[in-house]
């Protein structure tokens, strides 16, 4: 069988990187120097109550132990796109006040949420994600709903649980060598943070591929909005203390240290 291959050149899986920083791979904190009350108080008192505080899935797993989470590089980034994509064209005239690829056209085009555990594989994560999403949407079909190998690309990329990977790098192995399903290859990596070989994939994973055409990167607001129209992003963002105390609403920083890239 020969392998899958998405030939339609309006596939981009686009990188937005809009937080410019020196990242070296951390771990949560045994403890948080700030409280859920503590951030509802701040952000209260600033006016900005966009999101609400409290004890959440993330703070419970991750409180009182040393797992790495945060596995985004990007020091010395690696497999950067060749092309930089500028939507400031006007290609589309009328922008929309929202979009959500979640109930678009009354529809759910977004796959099911997954738990990378403790790995530092969220590239592979956000990577798989958006490709999933693109498939669906490019194939006019919401519930085509493919079910994708992040540890595939994580273990056959170069990526580690230790030490993470590089923001492109997903969509880099994606586009170059493509990405089997799950089946051929389960997520395990995330139960003990141990990292797998390549070689584990099933026998006939190369008959199991999946691929993108290509990639590029976007760094402003207004090309984000446009690039939306067309599917989900893979963005990177500072991941603060108070982020693990996230409950509802848009969030925004507003008190605690940085714990690392994501």
């Amino acid at each position: 069988m020969k392998p899958y291959n998405l030939s339609i050149i309006s596939f981009i899986a686009f990188v937005n990187i809009f937080l410019f920083f020196n990242f070296h791979l951390s771990y949560a904190r045994d403890s948080l120097s700030v409280t859920a009350d503590q951030i509802n108080r701040l952000l209260k008192k600033n006016r900005c109550q966009t999101w609400i505080a409290g004890e959440n899935r993330a703070f419970e797993k991750f409180a009182g132990k040393m797992d790495p989470i945060f596995g985004l590089q990007l020091e010395n980034s690696r497999h950067e796109p060749t092309i930089q994509t500028d939507y400031r064209q006007n290609r589309y005239r009328f922008m929309p006040a929202a979009i959500d690829w979640r109930s678009f056209a009354g529809q759910n085009w977004i796959t099911s949420v997954k738990d990378q555990g403790r790995c530092g594989s969220c590239v592979a994560f956000a990577t798989i994600a958006a490709v999933e999403a693109k498939y669906n949407i490019v194939s006019l079909s919401f519930d085509y709903n493919l079910d994708l190998s992040e540890q595939h690309i994580f273990s056959c990329g170069g990526g580690g649980c230790s030490y993470g990977w590089w923001a492109y790098s997903g969509l880099y192995q994606v586009r170059q060598h493509g990405v089997a399903d799950e089946a051929c290859f389960p997520y395990l990596s995330g139960n003990a943070g141990n990292d797998l070989q390549c070689s584990m994939a099933c026998d006939n994973n190369s008959e199991r591929l999946y691929f993108i055409d290509d990639y590029a990167a976007i760094w402003n607001t207004e090309d984000v909005k446009e690039a939306l129209l067309e599917g989900p992003i893979v963005s990177t963002m500072n991941v603060y203390e108070d982020f693990l105390l996230y409950k509802s609403g848009i969030y925004r920083h507003i008190t605690g240290e940085r714990l690392g890239g994501h």
